[in-house]
């Protein structure tokens, strides 16, 4: 159990130091102090100490008001630290070491088995599967998604620090990256000043397809189709679609007045925008990859004159939008966007 948990609390105890580097940076010892004695404290008085329980109500009830928030502040800059820490180590390499979670998919292969589920059932009910992933707004998350977007980046840190073939120098830079997101996180403005709009809201829905699902997904799919063909002789069907999304963005009327068709039309255009734009990104990408120059008749055909290097020509020509007109789906503001920004990928 020790050696299961050694990495998270190495982790904590690492962003832990550099959060009270910060802190020291910012207020000073004495407030470093303060929290260190809060913290030492609360964790005896969880261990059943009632004198250093009766000592944490003192300390806090005495705190000055120039205290109370730099106080409060380091503690819930630790506690979404540790939750972030917590959250890497369920996928880290440490925990899949030691088997922290069995494999869902195996397990379910497994229970299938021991059920005498037939194998032709199982085909039949994967071909069958619809998930649906509703995406709906949050009007009470008050985080800002700058706050959010660091704590990502701290994730990825973490991530590259877990490498065991890293240097110093990177493992130092790494490190410094680290210390420079917390202090980023510390100086920053943790809560929103005005209630997000409903185009707000549905804009940071999109977020979390562009930032996640776009990816996560398909790679579920993967292992998905690889399980399946070592467990049943024949993957996904090339036209499967076993997830698929809905959205609530833009079009919940359920006691929320500001919620109009205009806004409605408005986040729909949107989505159609940012569908498009992630497929656009996903083609320039392949363009800068598939330079190869064999190919089957199919694909030269669709290459035309363009024969050196045929998959890149094939995917120019769907990416080659020399001028966007205002459309049904893509008004004018949008179009200029999606042109600025074709014009920086190439």
């Amino acid at each position: 159990m020790n050696e299961k948990y050694s990495a998270l609390r190495s982790n904590v105890s690492m962003l832990g130091h550099l959060l009270g580097n910060t802190i020291r940076d910012a207020h000073g010892d004495v407030i470093l102090e303060k929290v260190e004695t809060i913290r030492k404290l609360s964790k005896s008085a969880r261990g059943g100490s009632q004198a250093d329980r009766d000592a944490l109500i003192e300390e806090i009830k005495n705190l000055p008001n120039e205290q109370l928030t730099p106080v409060a502040r380091a503690f819930n800059q630790f506690l979404n630290l540790t939750n972030m820490a917590e959250q890497y180590h369920t996928i880290s390499r440490h925990c899949e070491e030691h088997v922290c979670e069995p494999d869902a998919i195996n397990s379910l292969f497994s229970k299938l088995s021991q059920q005498d589920v037939s194998k032709l059932d199982t085909a039949e009910a994967i071909r069958d599967l619809n998930i649906e992933l509703v995406l709906t707004a949050h009007p009470t998350e008050i985080t800002r998604r700058t706050m959010i977007n660091k704590l990502v980046k701290i994730n990825e840190c973490l991530s590259k620090l877990e490498l065991t073939d890293l240097s110093p120098k990177e493992r130092h830079k790494t490190e410094l990256r680290l210390e420079q997101l917390i202090a980023q996180s510390w100086h920053s403005d943790v809560i929103r000043k005005q209630r997000p709009t409903p185009l707000d809201e549905a804009k940071w829905g999109f977020a979390v397809v562009e930032n996640s699902l776009w990816e996560a997904v398909p790679d579920f799919l993967r292992e998905l189709d690889e399980r399946l063909t070592s467990y049943l002789g024949e993957g996904l069907p090339i036209d499967a679609r076993p997830v698929h999304f809905s959205s609530w963005m833009g079009g919940d009327r359920d006691g929320n007045p500001f919620v109009t068709h205009t806004i409605t039309r408005e986040v729909l255009l949107l989505s159609r925008w940012k569908a498009a734009d992630l497929y656009l990104n996903d083609i320039n990408e392949l363009i800068s990859e598939l330079s190869m120059t064999k190919c089957n008749d199919q694909v030269r055909a669709l290459a035309g004159d363009d024969q050196h290097e045929p998959y890149r020509a094939v995917l120019k020509a769907c990416a080659s939008f020399s001028e966007i007109p205002e459309t049904s789906w893509m008004p004018r503001s949008m179009a200029r966007r999606w042109q600025s920004k074709r014009h920086c990928n190439a």
